[in-house]
């Protein structure tokens, strides 16, 4: 059996639509459910845990992957005759004849086949004028004229005839494939906001006026805001396209935000950023420090899911041959996520040019990450006495990057002595860890790895 991942609790949403979908879905025209959330909130995930929790009782449909169909209806009528074969009994007969009438339909009413008859029909209208010019060698008589349009109006209603008899024909066959099933017949839709917007809006035209019957409900999962502007597209940007959707969609369902830990904790990059086993204090959780820092920015979970790719990206990317700090990459990384440009540029532009750049970088991180970022309580011992220093990332942040080791600055601060040789200890080993060693570069400062961070940084969100 399958094991989903379901980083974001979608199974209680996929319980609550099974019930709800299995229960309006027996109404005369079915169900059309959208599922409406953004990028990053579970779609896809949803859609697989729906799929488990109907079994053979639902069909999925990625409608990206069939964009490059001529008619949209094809691929739901390959899933849907699919799903039928399942049943028992006579199954296979009544998916074959559903087939059969399906694509007999999508000939019919199809975009390609409409163009070509049209020109036929176009054509013949034009030749007959024509064979009147040739047979008086004069101008074109009304009556003439007047015939050879009859002629094809005549067709194009015999035409739209025909459609209308293949469509009821459809219906009619999908009606006796379904009518006696126990449970409905469930066709899950994915990625349709995804799709080139002629293309999403034919679907959703072909799901409507043609598989709106009893027992039959779609679950189709959008980005419905990015869906609208798909419709704009093709309407135009003034189109009401919120109150067009509304005629295809029966009822919404949104999803409960979730929570930053969850996704951070369970998403596929923790791994790999507990994995590295990468330098910080006192061995601090640095998926911990992230969900402190996005909560205090009343971070989205797409940003949250953008910050982790980030940081398993520059783990991927970097070349230099000392660790990263994520004590300090992860304060770049979502200071540079959140749109904090100014402050983010002058930290790559100043920081490391001498004091005055070192507080405006930390006047930055000041004023971002205003609410304790807590890295833990560790214990100092002197003696028989044991403290406990309330570490905090500003108080690290601050330090490796403007003290740099120097014990005696710190004991210019004022900060108790226990804590003083705990930072103290604590930036010694940051520095030496992610700095090159004794070099020096042109301008006869130590070239620290901090100053490539902003750089990795641009490379990594590039990738995202």
């Amino acid at each position: 059996m399958e094991k989903i991942n379901d980083v974001l609790g979608r199974s209680e949403d996929a319980e609550t639509v099974a019930r709800f979908a299995a229960a309006r879905a027996t109404g005369p025209q079915g169900l059309v459910l959208n599922v409406d959330a953004a990028w990053g909130m579970g779609k896809t995930t949803f859609l697989r845990l729906l799929k488990k929790r109907l079994g053979d009782d639902a069909v999925m449909v990625n409608a990206w992957e069939s964009d490059f169909a001529d008619d949209p209806l094809l691929p739901v009528l390959k899933a849907v005759t699919e799903a039928l074969r399942s049943g028992s009994g006579s199954a296979e007969t009544v998916a074959n004849s559903l087939l059969q009438k399906g694509s007999r339909m999508a000939l019919t009413i199809g975009k390609g086949m409409a163009k070509q008859v049209g020109r036929k029909m176009i054509g013949e209208a034009v030749e007959e004028v024509a064979e009147q010019i040739g047979e008086t060698g004069a101008e074109i008589t009304e009556a003439g004229l007047s015939a050879a349009l009859d002629e094809a109006s005549t067709a194009l209603i015999a035409r739209f005839e025909t459609q209308q008899k293949t469509v009821t024909d459809f219906k009619e066959a999908l009606v006796e494939a379904v009518k006696d099933r126990d449970t409905p017949l469930h066709i899950l839709i994915d990625e349709l906001d995804r799709c080139r917007p002629t293309y999403a809006i034919e679907m959703l035209e072909r799901i409507k006026h043609l598989f709106g019957v009893r027992n039959v409900a779609f679950v189709i999962a959008t980005d419905t805001e990015q869906l609208q502007h798909s419709i704009r597209a093709v309407y135009g940007e003034g189109f009401d396209a919120k109150a067009y959707l509304r005629r295809f969609f029966d009822r919404t369902y949104r999803f409960d935000e979730g929570s930053l830990q969850g996704i951070i904790l369970n998403s596929p990059e923790a791994s790999i950023i507990r994995d590295a086993e990468l330098p910080m204090p006192h061995d601090v959780d640095p998926l911990h420090v992230l969900e402190q820092m996005l909560e205090a920015q009343n971070a989205s979970l797409r940003d949250a899911r953008q910050c982790l790719t980030i940081i398993a990206d520059t783990m991927h990317v970097w070349d230099k041959p000392v660790p990263l700090n994520l004590a300090v990459l992860i304060p770049l990384i979502v200071i540079h996520q959140q749109g904090f440009h100014t402050e983010f540029n002058d930290i790559e532009r100043e920081a490391w040019r001498g004091e005055e750049g070192v507080q405006r970088a930390l006047d930055a991180h000041a004023k971002i990450f205003a609410k304790p970022i807590h890295l833990g309580v560790p214990r100092y011992t002197q003696g028989d006495e044991e403290y406990p220093v309330a570490l905090t990332l500003e108080t690290y942040f601050r330090n490796v990057w403007s003290l740099r080791g120097q014990q005696e600055k710190l004991a210019e601060t004022g900060l108790p002595k226990a804590m003083v040789a705990l930072l103290a200890q604590d930036i010694d080993e940051a520095w030496f860890q992610i700095s090159w060693g004794p070099t020096i570069n042109d301008e006869h400062v130590w070239d620290c790895a901090f100053n490539y961070y902003p750089a990795l940084i641009r490379k990594a969100g590039r990738l995202s």
